[in-house]
């Protein structure tokens, strides 16, 4: 289980608890059964614990919109960057990934490798298709066939 899904549990854990809490203080107050002044202060406290746990699961969504937002931005630019790619450089790079042979001019390479970068070079194997694109760069590739 990785970090956010922990955290998404703990927060559902923490949510029902406060709230099992509340609801008997509650029962207690309406039917009157060892009602005390102490519980009005235990609400209000349990309200706030409440809203804490609100404040940082929000929080939590907006950073989860930011990273998607993100994601999706770098997506589009790097799907421009493959639009707007020569036809020299386009078929080079479809042969590259379907069919693996690697352009034989450096240079097509070397224009490939600049910002957004779609391949990038290892000093052990030569020119590789950076691996978060390659299944982009794979779907576009299939469609341009």
């Amino acid at each position: 289980m990785d970090e956010t899904h922990v955290r998404q549990a703990r927060h559902g854990k923490n949510t029902l608890v406060v709230f099992l809490i509340m609801l008997d203080t509650w029962r207690r107050l309406i039917l009157g059964t060892d009602a005390r002044r102490v519980y009005v202060s235990m609400l209000l406290i349990e309200g706030l614990v409440l809203l804490l746990i609100l404040i940082d699961f929000v929080w939590h969504l907006k950073d989860l919109f930011v990273a998607w937002r993100e994601r999706r931005s770098y997506r589009l630019e790097i799907l421009q960057r493959l639009e707007h790619l020569t036809q020299e450089e386009s078929e080079a790079l479809r042969i590259f990934v379907l069919e693996g042979k690697r352009p034989s001019n450096g240079a097509i390479c070397k224009s490939l490798a600049e910002p957004p970068e779609l391949l990038e070079r290892h000093s052990e194997g030569g020119w590789h298709i950076i691996r978060q694109h390659k299944h982009l760069i794979r779907k576009w590739a299939v469609v341009r066939k």
